[in-house]
């Protein structure tokens, strides 16, 4: 008669998630996995749920006491505490990135070191949180150093990026015209796709105004302000840049 398969050991030497019933030890161990527990009676479906809730855990032993032969995936390593092997970020800053100093994280968050990034982008067990920028997270584009081949842009918001600007835009032969667009900065573009492209390189949004080529505004006397047409005003957010941050 085999004995209880347990995800891990929770405290006290106790276990309360099941994996299995009926198993060995060898089988319940075999993954080598640094959390995975194991218990002697296989008890019935009462007493079990008894220990689970009310008993705060059914007594279980750990499948692994050391670091032997554990694999715990990239960033992390074995390390044995309180008597117990235990996976744990730590991610390799040694790579050809040699930057010392703190970065901006696409969090909007500041670190001290590229490594802290890292170790928590680890410990958040996401893949999305990168390297913005170097240097302390900033308000404008002023005094942001982008890596190579990357440009500072401001969003809509005000919030500066660093993007790649490289991006294929259609010729003017091809869209032969009809796609032209009006900048708020009352520039005519040829594309939506060109204007992205001009902001990237600028440094600031540019909203779409409206479609077509821009019209002169006639002088009206008194007015000191002129505001563009609210047709097709769109303001466009860094996912519609279609840029690679």
């Amino acid at each position: 008669m085999g004995g209880n398969c347990w995800s891990a050991m929770v405290r006290n030497g106790r276990c309360t998630e099941l994996l299995s019933q009926k198993v060995s030890k060898e089988e319940c161990c075999a993954s080598n996995s640094v959390a995975t527990a194991w218990s002697v009676e296989d008890m019935d479906a009462g007493t079990l749920f008894f220990w689970r809730v009310l008993g705060g855990g059914v007594p279980c032993y750990a499948c692994k006491e050391s670091c032997a032969g554990v694999h715990c995936g990239e960033g992390k390593k074995c390390v044995v505490r309180k008597g117990r092997p235990k996976c744990v970020c730590s991610p390799d800053c040694r790579g050809k990135n040699r930057h010392k100093g703190p970065v901006c994280g696409t969090d909007g968050r500041s670190y001290r070191t590229i490594c802290r990034l890292r170790k928590r982008a680890c410990r958040k067990k996401t893949s999305t949180l990168a390297i913005a920028y170097y240097g302390h997270c900033q308000s404008s584009c002023d005094r942001i150093h982008c890596p190579t081949g990357k440009h500072c842009l401001l969003d809509q918001n005000l919030t500066p990026h660093c993007v790649k600007c490289s991006q294929r835009c259609p010729s003017v032969a091809a869209t032969g015209g009809t796609k032209m667009v009006c900048g708020t900065d009352d520039t005519t573009y040829q594309s939506a796709c060109h204007l992205r492209e001009a902001a990237c390189h600028k440094g600031k949004a540019i909203p779409v105004a409206y479609k077509g080529r821009c019209k002169r505004k006639p002088q009206v006397e008194g007015r000191r302000h002129q505001h563009h047409p609210a047709v097709d005003c769109v303001w466009y957010s860094l996912i519609d840049l279609s840029f690679t941050t």
